[in-house]
């Protein structure tokens, strides 16, 4: 299977631009504001990207399910988290990259 592939600086670089965007697009309560749209990852991607693999590409609709459920935990919380609570939703959103990269999705991560 082919799939891409980002240096770390470039994963931490969109990573970071990502949630300050959507950061951005929360009210002063922490609720979504519905003009805020978060552009499709492969803007985010803006020719970075790496292909390794070989064979058929993996399947982007597998990591635009895994996005708006990262999103969704985004959302779900504060945007002051810190410390522990900040570990915790961090380790939620890996544990739903790491599924959806593995097995190409299954069960959701409850927040």
């Amino acid at each position: 299977m082919r799939y891409l592939t980002l240096t770390r600086a470039e994963a931490l670089e969109i990573s970071e631009r990502r949630i300050a965007r959507l950061r951005a697009g929360l009210d002063q309560t922490g609720q979504p504001v519905a003009s805020a749209v978060v552009d499709a990852l492969q803007d985010d991607l803006n020719g970075k990207e790496h292909w390794s693999g070989e064979g058929d590409e993996f399947p982007d609709e597998v990591l635009a399910e895994a996005r708006r459920e990262i999103e969704e935990l985004i959302y779900s919380h504060p945007a002051d988290l810190s410390g522990a609570r900040k570990d915790n939703i961090e380790g939620k959103a890996s544990l739903v990259l790491h599924r959806a990269m593995s097995d190409g999705g299954g069960r959701r991560c409850d927040a």
